[in-house]
């Protein structure tokens, strides 16, 4: 469930999170980086349990290891919740490999001053307890 969008705030929460999941669902580079770049800024960090991530570049190369590893995978996401400069929402991943099951976490993101994510910090939660996405 999706938190009320503070009326003052210019920042479009759904808009980013769909642009950013968005680039994780995609095989082309060029519209993998064009999604990326209309959500993060071009420096933007991304840290996980995998380490550091440096600039959309970086996200979008380590974005296109998993489609060439799992070609079939969806990504998928909850609704966001905004509180001030800040964001978090649930994601869901399905490799759809017939062998693993879908596995999920949590990313929360600091907004920058031009309203896109500046920092997303995410956590893998796990493979069970997850309510099925719609």
């Amino acid at each position: 469930m999706s938190t009320p969008a503070d009326p003052e705030s210019p920042i479009d929460a759904e808009a980013l999170v769909e642009a950013f999941i968005g680039a994780w669902n995609l095989d082309s580079e060029a519209d993998r980086l064009s999604l990326l770049a209309s959500c993060c800024e071009e420096q933007a960090v991304f840290i996980s349990e995998d380490g550091r991530l440096d600039g959309i570049q970086a996200l979008s190369d380590s974005i296109e290891r998993m489609r060439v590893d799992c070609p079939m995978a969806i990504v998928s996401y909850f609704p966001p919740q905004e509180h001030h400069s800040f964001l978090r929402f649930r994601w869901q991943t399905d490799l759809n490999n017939g062998i693993a099951d879908p596995f999920w976490g949590d990313d929360f993101i600091e907004i920058g001053d031009d309203g896109r994510f500046r920092t997303v910090v995410s956590f893998k939660a796990g493979e069970v307890d997850l309510p099925a996405l719609l």
